[in-house]
């Protein structure tokens, strides 16, 4: 480089802040604290990304987990079947390999409740639902191995047969609620696990889109300044020609810091976690970062020069353009545009890039730009959606074959109780034939046994027919109208009346609200409950019994009736519902244990709930739910 005196070329004021020193130094600081700020804002983009790749592979092992229980769940209801039908082919018949059977699916519950026990360790709702299918599993094995004892040391006895088969039922279905119940516990971790990672992933792309906008500013003021510098250097160059030894040196110094902020400007580039590139005003690239190249599929040196036109897919041009120079034209920035590329070996890409114009001295010189990949985030986004709509799916199909089992059963249960109509009333007849055609020939204890037959048989017609009754009220269709709940409850008090007429009973009766429901099934809860109080009050010297209602949350209304009567101890009172369930001897109080679980039914279907609360020897309060209606009852 030529030298010159000072005299020549004095010291070039441009450079000069206004105390005289060059103002070299405040521009490299405002430089690196720039590109100090982007890495930052380009660290923390990077780490939320991570967080938003492992909470997307967590999701995805849980949504696995979830079926991987549920499958557990239809493997047992299936090897229950299994173990039943062994039990059917047995005592149809006798044939051993049945039995062979039924210990291979009493083996393969077994394992599969093991393995369920061990898939939900670590959820203790599910851990309870496990230890009350335990017991109920249990129950229903010893109802199967009852029957095939019995007909092994027996014989073939149709009528015992069914009378294990009504059990059997009735075991059967806490089993069915359980699981019924486990899988819509895991329909909804998965549905509020789905919602969490789906809120995460915007969190993160929301975080990356406002760090993207803030380092594309930071970057483009930071590389104007380094523009404005080269500029500068230039022209420190073109007046260093006249200077003397000190001005050159100078003039070296600043080259050297320059050179620096070059250095590092290129470092903060190769470090981001998304590519950077600028384009001249014809699109041709004129800078990129080994992160923009990795995503094209190309080497840095090779992407210079290319056009953006031959990177962007031939659907997204047109549009990709209009940005393009909306930039130039309008000097306004465009942010967060999703875009399909054409990678070097021919595969596409899905990037979000943003752009920003590059001015010199108010001048559009080129177009500063940011690009991420999204491809993965999408794949994975899409694969959730799948697992969902297949989760879905599936929960869809096992409920439609659980409902089908539980149609079959009714089914059986109602063709199994009306067929055993006809030969209850023909040993009644017998009765009362032998009793009048022997009754010279009987003495006080022949016809006390008659008496005692004849009762059973009644009794069993009347069993008979709270079991059909049952039955109607799970397989008949809801016709939901507004019911006029105080008319409903005269009209099933009027139906009471002759066992009324001998008791000294006050009535305390509220006024009730209109329900939307089944007239004739709300019918049978009220003519149910209103029987129980009264029966239960009958050792009372004075009855009281009141009916109400009151509003509960979700806009429900709850009906009650309540009783001074001899009440129930809490223990049991889970039992209340169930089907042949009784907290009272027969001689005490009357019944076949069939109209509480009538109730418990026919409001399970209407929606609503049932509950009992009681303290023994005061009295009980029984309650039921339904939703409100706003409708002119009827």
């Amino acid at each position: 480089m030529e030298t010159l005196n000072s005299s020549e070329a004095p010291p070039n004021p441009a450079l000069m802040d206004r105390g005289g020193r060059e103002s070299q130094w405040t521009t490299e600081r405002k430089t690196g604290l720039a590109f100090a700020v982007a890495m930052a804002i380009l660290l923390t983009n990077g780490f939320f990304l991570y967080q938003s790749a492992n909470r997307q592979v967590e999701t995805s092992a849980r949504v696995e987990h979830a079926r991987e229980v549920m499958g557990v769940l239809d493997q047992i209801t299936f090897h229950l079947s299994d173990a039943e039908n062994a039990r059917r082919g047995f005592i149809l018949t006798s044939s051993s390999r049945y039995l062979a059977h039924f210990k291979t699916a009493t083996n393969r519950v077994a394992m599969d409740f093991a393995q369920l026990k061990r898939l939900t360790a670590n959820h203790q709702e599910q851990q309870n639902n496990v230890e009350a299918l335990k017991p109920q599993i249990d129950r229903r094995f010893l109802v199967l191995k009852n029957s095939i004892q019995w007909q092994q040391e027996h014989g073939p006895d149709p009528e015992k047969q069914a009378a294990f088969m009504d059990i059997g039922q009735s075991v059967m279905e806490p089993i069915r609620q359980t699981t019924i119940a486990m899988v819509e516990i895991e329909r909804r971790l998965l549905e509020s696990r789905r919602t969490e990672a789906l809120k995460g992933i915007q969190r993160t792309t929301e975080m990356t889109l406002i760090g993207t906008g803030l380092s594309i500013g930071i970057l483009s003021w930071a590389f104007l300044l380094l523009v404005r510098e080269n500029v500068r250097r230039r022209a420190a160059e073109e007046a260093i020609r006249g200077s003397n030894d000190e001005l050159e040196q100078r003039v070296a110094s600043a080259v050297a810091r320059a050179e620096q902020a070059h250095e590092f400007r290129d470092k903060v580039m190769e470090s981001a976690v998304f590519g950077f590139g600028a384009l001249d005003l014809k699109g041709n690239f004129t800078m990129v970062n080994q992160h923009f190249a990795d995503i094209m599929g190309y080497r840095i040196e090779e992407m210079i020069g290319l056009s953006y036109v031959q990177l962007v897919s031939p659907q997204n041009l047109a549009v990709l353009s209009k940005y393009f120079f909306r930039v130039i034209n309008n000097r306004s920035p465009v942010l967060n545009r999703e875009v399909e590329v054409i990678r070097r070996d021919g595969g596409s890409a899905s990037v979000v890039f943003s752009w920003s114009p590059m001015t010199l001295k108010s001048e559009v010189i080129g177009v500063v730009g940011t690009a991420m990949d999204v491809t993965a985030h999408k794949q994975a986004e899409a694969e959730i959606r799948r697992l969902n709509r297949e989760l879905e799916k599936r929960v869809a199909e096992r409920t439609a074959q659980l409902q089908g089992v539980n149609k079959e059963l009714e089914a059986f249960s109602y063709s199994v109780s009306h067929d055993l109509r006809a030969p209850l009333r023909h040993v009644d007849g017998f009765v009362d034939m032998l009793r009048q055609h022997s009754a010279a020939l009987l003495d006080d204890k022949g016809r006390r046994y008659l008496d005692i037959i004849s009762d059973s048989a009644k009794q069993m017609g009347t069993l008979i027919d709270d079991l059909l009754d049952f039955s109607r009220v799970g397989r008949s269709d809801l016709k939901r109208i507004p019911v006029d709940m105080n008319r409903l409850v005269k009209e099933a008090l009027h139906e009471l009346e002759p066992d009324l007429r001998a008791r000294e009973i006050k009535w305390t009766i509220g006024t009730l609200p209109a329900a939307h429901a089944d007239r004739a099934m709300l019918k049978l809860v009220w003519t149910n409950l209103l029987s129980n109080a009264v029966k239960y009050t009958r050792p009372r010297a004075r009855t009281e019994i009141e009916i109400g209602s009151r509003t509960v949350e979700d806009n429900r209304q709850e009906f009650f009736v309540r009783d001074n009567g001899v009440g129930f101890d809490m223990r049991y009172a889970d039992k209340l519902f169930g089907v042949f369930q009784r907290l009272h001897r027969a001689d005490e109080f009357e019944g076949t244990g069939i109209g509480l679980a009538n109730v418990r039914r026919i409001v399970t279907r209407h929606g609503g709930s049932v509950r009992a609360e009681a303290v023994l020897n005061e009295g009980a309060t029984f309650s039921f739910s339904l939703p409100v209606v706003e409708q002119e009852p009827v």
